[in-house]
């Protein structure tokens, strides 16, 4: 809401903080939501070390590897110490990392060598001063699939630092075993399979990350594909199928198609709506950005 040419986020009647108002029956300010997806909210799946709803309360469970004892941790529980103290001297490694969109697709690891680590030698890993997930070439998380359609639009948010080698594994869909990347080096690559046109999508650093935080969007609706980092467009994709399809398979940071295919990259974000954002992208990236300060 404005007033005149400033945008203002709460009003006070006395001391009271009056959390909603109302133009007849249209909500012009919501007091209350004031995380990401309380105000844009149907995502699919919505994986961070920040707090994205106000309803998470764990966003990661962490091992550590002095005795593999585990633990769930908050957003604040990361930054404020409880977590560096829990794991101590030695590495810490996250076991879950638990979707913030309410739809309770954890990602899930359970085998300790493909955990991707949060704290090293007691240290918390961070990037531009925020908390990340190290994924240094054979860590992933498996989460469960969902029916795709780019009728009704797929958008992917996501922050990531890259490490300098190609093929980073962000997010994948498909049927396990099977793929197609497109050459050239496109961030999304699609490839029909069978008789029921199942397709894979992953998304890769192959458009030769900077090496440090960007922020990367995948859009596919039934106008465009696009593909955008840090608020600039720098391609299109291969074009994800009109036709819905069932994946079998999906990971965060790895490759459903490919034993070899994994993220060399600090991931901080990833968030995916399989559905139209166009109205609510700017808005989204712009949220994500003041969070992170990338560009």
């Amino acid at each position: 809401m404005n007033l005149g040419s400033e945008s203002v986020s709460k009003i006070y009647l006395g001391s009271n903080e009056i959390q909603k108002i109302y133009l007849g029956d249209s909500l012009i300010l919501d007091g209350s939501a004031s995380y990401l997806l309380d105000t844009y909210t149907n995502s699919s799946l919505a994986y961070s070390l920040r707090q994205l709803s106000s309803s998470t309360t764990s966003v990661v469970r962490v091992r550590r590897d002095s005795d593999n004892t585990e633990q769930d941790f908050s957003a604040d529980d990361i930054t404020d110490g409880t977590l560096t103290t829990f794991v101590g001297s030695g590495d810490g490694f996250v076991t879950t990392i638990y979707d913030q969109s309410g739809n309770s697709n954890n990602g899930v690891q359970t085998n300790t060598s493909s955990q991707p680590k949060i704290v090293d030698n007691g240290s918390l890993i961070l990037d531009n001063n925020e908390p990340s997930m190290l994924f240094s070439g054979s860590q992933s998380f498996d989460f469960n699939p969902f029916q795709i359609d780019k009728s009704d639009g797929f958008f992917c948010f996501y922050v990531t630092t890259y490490l300098g080698v190609n093929n980073h594994r962000v997010l994948s869909m498909g049927l396990s075993g099977q793929r197609d990347y497109v050459s050239g080096g496109v961030l999304i690559a699609t490839r029909q399979y069978g008789l029921n046109g199942e397709n894979i999508i992953t998304l890769s650093s192959s458009l030769n990350g900077s090496g440090s935080d960007e922020l990367n969007i995948y859009k596919s609706n039934s106008i465009s594909n696009a593909i955008v980092r840090n608020n600039v467009q720098i391609g299109t994709s291969s074009n994800l199928s009109v036709a819905a399809f069932t994946p079998t398979e999906a990971k965060i940071g790895g490759d459903v198609a490919s034993s070899s295919g994994y993220a060399n990259a600090r991931i901080k974000e990833v968030i995916v709506f399989n559905n139209d954002q166009s109205a609510n992208e700017s808005s989204i990236q712009q949220d994500m950005n003041d969070y992170y300060s990338i560009y």
